[in-house]
């Protein structure tokens, strides 16, 4: 089961579930500015907790990813 702040994929594609919509802008902001990946954010609820589901889309490289994120959350 994925965890909040975490990457996940599911039918190829890539997502993440974040905690607000505050951080999910945050992380648009970020990503589209600096790497030029666009993202959809739909409300889910994860354990329980109403959280953001962020999708990059399934037109990305992995690991170009995953190296932005991890940058993001250092």
């Amino acid at each position: 089961m994925p965890k909040l702040n975490e990457l996940f994929f599911e039918k190829d594609e890539a997502y993440m579930y974040v905690s607000d919509i505050a951080a999910a802008n945050d992380l648009d902001d970020y990503i589209c500015g600096f790497h030029r990946i666009s993202i959809s954010i739909e409300d889910e609820t994860l354990d329980g907790q109403k959280v953001l589901k962020v999708c990059f889309g399934d037109l990305i490289d992995p690991e170009k990813l995953k190296s932005a994120l991890d940058d993001y959350f250092e």
